[in-house]
């Protein structure tokens, strides 16, 4: 690492091997870190905050730490011409510079539906499972993402039909 500012796909997938091997759940494995994501996700053996990271942001991991190597290398050279961070698992935002966690979503759309919290009304904050991974609560959460939980989805569902109705499978979505 940090040979180049640019990092070779045959390091990324050395480094994807070694981090999938540390969660190993089987003896054959899962052969990418998202298929180890996905089946810990299944088996809900573990918390959402021990599953291992995705690819995307597994990538934005190995840049970020590949370009601060690359710096290191270059620390008795006495000037240096050092590309700038950005695009090497960094962003600036408003002239401050911060990781590129993600490019992608945390999972797909149809999983983060299902995703809820079981935090009671007043306590979404620190340990809430939907708040930890960027999420909004929903409805389906204990909370029920109600006036007094502290990260409500800003989108109510209604149903389009008859608000009376139960049984009626269109929804309509506002903010």
């Amino acid at each position: 690492m940090g040979q180049s500012v640019d990092i070779d796909e045959n390091t990324v997938q050395n480094i994807e091997a070694f981090v999938r091997s540390l969660y190993a759940i089987s003896a054959k494995g899962p052969a990418t870190v998202d298929e180890a994501r996905y089946v810990m996700f299944c088996q809900k053996s573990k918390s959402n905050m021990s599953l291992p990271p995705t690819s995307d942001s597994l990538l934005q991991h190995i840049k970020r730490a590949n370009y601060q190597t690359y710096v290191w290398r270059k620390a008795l050279v006495p000037t240096q011409r050092l590309p700038s961070p950005e695009g090497y698992g960094w962003k600036f935002e408003d002239n401050t510079l911060f990781p590129h966690l993600m490019t992608k979503p945390p999972a797909p759309a149809c999983i983060l539906e299902l995703t809820n919290c079981k935090c009671s009304k007043s306590s979404c904050t620190q340990n809430c499972s939907c708040s930890n991974n960027g999420l909004a609560c929903t409805e389906a959460c204990k909370c029920m993402a109600d006036e007094k939980c502290r990260n409500p989805n800003k989108m109510h569902c209604y149903n389009s039909e008859n608000e009376d109705s139960e049984d009626s499978d269109s929804y309509e979505c506002a903010d």
